[in-house]
């Protein structure tokens, strides 16, 4: 990023190009502006090093994320926790679960998926060949509905034990009223058993489709509440500035970041490290 910028003052030229590049990097209107605003105070009468202009707009946008931001990452401070995961179709939100249980865990906590997922053929065999495969349990029933699948797993839980319960649902366009309503509804069923469930929500956003996931993510918090983001496909070819963008448009922080398909290509997400690589900015 700011590949044209080597050594110059901060004109309106330059600006204009910092924002356009900001623009093109999905970083959203409103941190554009807040980044360019701040850069206007900066003094104008001396050249500056491409590097520290990096450092610069780095400081701007840690200081302005880290508000949303109460805690680092995951905690489990109540058993068992509830973790509430939806997403739309082929955002990774399967996937990501898997890696979310084996993630937990190898924090050595005792971990039930609740296969919530009915409408999609084959998802719970998908998450039953995921749950072998990283070694936790998966709650077997042969219930139809979403919601008495995710009543019947917590009380499960709660009777066995188990420190975390991970609760998957099925993939949903956000214009389709039915299966939001759907997950309203799951999301009351687990207070039935909990009243405090469910004790996180983490909603899986894709970072390639861009400014849609901004779009997507204030759909889905209107539904539920929504506490935190997995945000998946997090790579060199994505615009990796939409999750700042989305950080900021929900003002809820983002936990997790995957990058590919395996296992280790998902951690907890460190906003300096992220900074360092959307801005090329070696420390």
């Amino acid at each position: 990023m700011f590949n044209f910028f080597r050594t110059q003052k901060l004109d309106s030229t330059i600006l204009e190009q910092i924002e356009d590049e900001l623009i093109l990097a999905d970083l959203g209107s409103n941190l554009t502006k807040l980044v360019i605003a701040e850069l206007k105070k900066v003094p104008t009468t001396k050249d500056i090093p491409v590097k520290e202009l990096k450092f610069t707009v780095a400081s701007i946008l840690q200081k302005e994320i880290l508000k949303y931001y109460k805690k680092d990452t995951l905690f489990v401070d109540d058993t068992p926790y509830v973790i509430l995961v939806s997403g739309t179709n082929g955002s990774g939100k399967t996937t990501s679960i898997a890696k979310l249980a084996s993630y937990m865990k190898n924090n050595g906590f005792k971990v039930l998926l609740a296969p919530c997922d009915t409408f999609r053929a084959g998802a719970t065999k998908q998450l039953e060949i995921w749950a072998n495969r990283i070694g936790v349990d998966i709650f077997n029933t042969d219930a139809k509905d979403p919601a008495a699948v995710a009543y019947q797993s917590l009380e499960y839980a709660k009777k066995n034990s188990y420190e975390v319960i991970i609760v998957d649902t099925s993939g949903r366009l956000t214009t389709n009223t039915n299966l939001m309503g759907e997950l309203q509804k799951i999301e009351r069923s687990l207070t039935k058993v909990i009243p405090e469930a469910p004790h996180e929500s983490l909603l899986v956003l894709d970072a390639t489709i861009g400014q849609t996931a901004v779009t997507q993510a204030q759909e889905f918090a209107k539904a539920i509440n929504i506490s935190g983001i997995i945000m998946t496909k997090l790579d060199s070819e994505s615009k990796g500035g939409i999750l700042l963008n989305v950080v900021k448009s929900l003002q809820i922080p983002v936990y997790f970041i995957g990058t590919g398909e395996q296992e280790s290509n998902f951690k907890e997400f460190n906003l300096e490290d992220y900074l360092q690589q959307l801005l090329s900015l070696s420390k």
